[in-house]
């Protein structure tokens, strides 16, 4: 086993990765480094229901808009 020292940005970027894709850090690195051998890293792809659970785990408790917004509101600023 080999330890590195990561600064705190990758660190955060290979753990939100892994979260994504439902996998260990090591994991993550390891499929990385995979794609990277094959001639470049490419985005990993989602199924739908990957997807879908991605979204509902950004999804914030937040007011919504009101119900009488409109395209005028968001104008409303311009002549």
């Amino acid at each position: 086993m080999a330890n590195l020292k990561l600064d705190d940005k990758t660190a955060e970027f290979l753990l939100a990765g892994a979260r994504a894709q439902g996998l260990s850090v090591d994991e993550f690195i390891q499929l990385l480094l995979r794609q990277q051998q094959c001639g470049g890293v490419r985005s990993p792809t989602l199924s739908a229901e990957d997807f879908d659970r991605l979204l509902d785990s950004e999804v914030t408790d937040t007011p919504g808009l009101p119900v009488d917004f409109s395209r005028a509101d968001i104008y409303a600023d311009h002549d």
